[in-house]
Parts: structure tokens; sequence; C-alpha cells
């Protein structure tokens, strides 16, 4: 049996369904009151009490019985084309197809919830290659729209992207990025498709969530609290915040029962303590709002998360405790002695900080306006820290 959803159905429906129930009651009422009648004499059930139960419920029956067919005569008004059978071609053994009234068009609804918290999904949604806004967890998709996404992807399967940030619904974990993928087929089969999700919002899968906790405009009073002087090279004033970001470390499970719990930079600033992803998301925020074409990146490794910053031909690993490694490219060294070099500094950092080399993995390197990604996280980072310093074969 198809599962009805309050939050999903329109105001027309909410009334219909309201009224529906109520109807329902006071049938039930009735039934109830005859059946007493019938085994309590008649001086006794009629009584002051009795009287006034009766005459409440009678207006009330009154009143949904009005309501109901001034909607039934609206909906025939308005919505007659709903019910136009021969046009829409309904069929009991086909699915329901549903048509603009004025252009004929078919259309499906698609309907975006979480399931842990009832809650709409609501951002920009990617199918194929067109993009549209989904608007309180409701999106209309016309024929048109869904067939042009099955040309670009070039099978009956298509792809579904919803992005954006939680709403107030969500509670303590409202206003935070999220990113949403599902294949599905036939939609236009049905007269509503709900894509249903589990997620939690504080442990972002893919990078493009990672990203909306990049917050430069979250630090910005923290920021014109440290001395930086406009008479000092990047590289001075990098160092100089770089120092103004202690942390007390705590763990997730320790501070928030949870195995993954990714703070934004106000989160981090409130709570004053966290871990490594907590404390790159801070730093990252930090260094982009003191330059936003600095080329700082979040550096999000198999095990961990920490910070990479370029200037020129000069790469910085930042972490927590103060722990940082310096590559300087020479490029009138060969592109060899420059990409042993390049090893060497990944790996001394490593040894330092104490992770082994299969954890040595680079999956991403994200600030708020860019995102790039690596296949294997090793060698094709080193051929980026080479290229991205000007070195060539």
């Amino acid at each position: 049996m198809k599962k009805i959803y309050w939050k999903k159905l329109t105001i027309f429906k909410k009334i219909i369904f309201s009224l529906g129930w109520l109807s329902v009651l006071n049938l039930g009422f009735w039934v109830i009151m005859i059946i007493y009648n019938n085994y309590t004499q008649e001086e006794k059930f009629w009584n002051p009490k009795s009287k006034r139960v009766v005459f409440i419920f009678g207006w009330i029956n009154f009143i949904t019985i009005a309501l109901s067919i001034f909607i039934l005569l609206l909906s025939l008004f308005f919505f007659v084309g709903d019910f136009n059978l021969e046009e829409n071609n309904l069929d009991n053994s086909e699915p329901f197809v549903q048509k603009n009234l004025y252009s004929g068009e078919v259309f499906t609804d698609l309907y975006f919830y979480d399931l842990k918290t009832n809650c709409s999904l609501s951002g920009t949604l990617e199918i194929g290659n067109f993009t549209a806004e989904v608007i309180d967890g409701k999106y209309k998709l016309f024929e048109k729209e869904y067939q042009d996404a099955k040309v670009a992807s070039g099978s009956e399967d298509v792809s579904l992207v919803l992005y954006g940030t939680t709403s107030f619904c969500f509670g303590k974990n409202s206003n935070l990025p999220f990113y949403l993928y599902w294949i599905s087929e036939n939609i236009l089969e049905y007269d509503d498709y709900t894509f249903e999700v589990e997620f939690n919002p504080r442990s972002p899968y893919y990078p493009k969530a990672m990203q909306g906790f990049i917050r430069p405009n979250e630090v910005q009073e923290r920021l014109s609290k440290i001395s930086t002087n406009e008479n000092n090279t990047d590289l001075e004033n990098i160092e100089i915040i770089f120092g103004k970001t202690y942390m007390n470390y705590a763990s997730d499970k320790g501070l928030f029962k949870e195995q993954d719990y990714w703070q934004t930079p106000s989160d981090f600033i409130s709570n004053k303590q966290g871990d490594c992803e907590d404390w790159a998301i801070y730093t990252t925020s930090l260094l982009r709002a003191y330059n936003s074409s600095l080329n700082c990146y979040l550096a999000v490794w198999s095990t961990h998360v920490n910070v990479i910053c370029q200037i020129d031909k000069h790469f910085i690993i930042l972490d927590q405790d103060k722990i940082r490694s310096n590559l300087v490219l020479d490029e009138d060294l060969i592109f060899q002695d420059n990409q042993v070099n390049a090893r060497s500094w990944r790996n001394n950092y490593f040894e330092k900080y104490g992770l082994s080399p299969d954890e040595r993995i680079l999956f991403y390197l994200i600030n708020e306006e860019e995102i790039i990604e690596f296949e294997n996280g090793q060698e094709d980072f080193i051929a980026w820290v080479l290229e991205r310093g000007g070195i060539k074969k």
C-alpha cells in the first residue's frame, strides 16, 4: 500500500483528507448513538447532557457536509482536467500519468525527504544535462526534461543529484551542506515519485558537501583580532594566522557521542575544541578570509584532514599542534630531482605526524570555490604539485 506523507500533500489534498476523517468520526458518533439508544430507555437517553452533545455534533456534521460540497464544486470548477479519464487514457493495467491541464505535457511530481527527520530537502537538482530548483522538497518534472536527460545519459537509467543546505527542520543540524545522488528509471510512469534518504549532514561523503563547511564569512570577526601586516608577504601572514589556530583536541566520540561529526567554523569557535577536520575547516576558512585569491585548501586524506597552501613554487602543509612542512621547488633542478623532493616533503610530514605509508592517499583539495579530485592520491598529487609549481619535464 502506498504511504501517505502529510508534508508532501498539497493544501487542497490536506483539506480533503481532514474532512474525510472528520466525516468518519461523525459517522462513528451517530452509529454509537443509535446503538446506545437501542439499549437505553428513551427518557434516560434524551437527557439535557446528551441533547447538548448531539446538538454540537449536529452542527459539526452540518459544517463538514457544507465544506465538502463547497470543496467538491471548487474541484470540479478548477481541477476538471484531473478527472478527464479519456484525455489521460487511464487504464487499470497502466500506471497513472499526469498531464498539464493547459499544455497537455506529461509530468511527475518529485518529492525529496530525509527519512530520519522526515524533513523535506530543497536545493539545486541536476538531472542529466539540466538543473532546476527544488522548493519545499518538491519539483514538477516534465516529460521533455526527462527525455533529454535520458538522451544525455545514453541509458534508461537517469542520475539525479540534489545539493543545498538543510532547513531549520533539522534542528541543530540546520544550515549544513548536503549532496545526494540517486539513479532511477521510468519516473514518468508514476503520478508522484518520492526520493527517500537517510543521511547525516555532519558526516559528508561527497566533496561538494565537504565544500559547504568552508565558510570565510564565519571567521571575519576572529580574523580581525589577528595582527596581520599589509607590508608582509602572504607567506609571512600565513605564518602569523597559523600561529593563532591552536586547538584543544577532542574526539567526535568524546565531544558529541558521534563516530563522525564535522563542525562549521562558527561551531568550532563556540565549542573551542574539536578534531583534525574541525581544525582544518577553521584554518582554511581563516586563510581564505584573509585573502580569497590564496591557494589554500582543505586536504582530505584517507584517514586525516589538514591544510595545504601553495604560493608560486612554495608549498606548505599545515596541521594542528603547529606542525608544518615546507617545500620549495627549484626550476634549476631537473624534473626528477624536484619530483624526489616533493615525495620527500610529503613523506617527511607524515612520518612526523605518525601516519603509515598506506594512509598517505590524498582524495581531495577543497576550498569554497574549487574542488580538486585525485584518482590515486599519491603520484597524481605529486604531479599536481610539480605542474602548479611550473616544473616541466
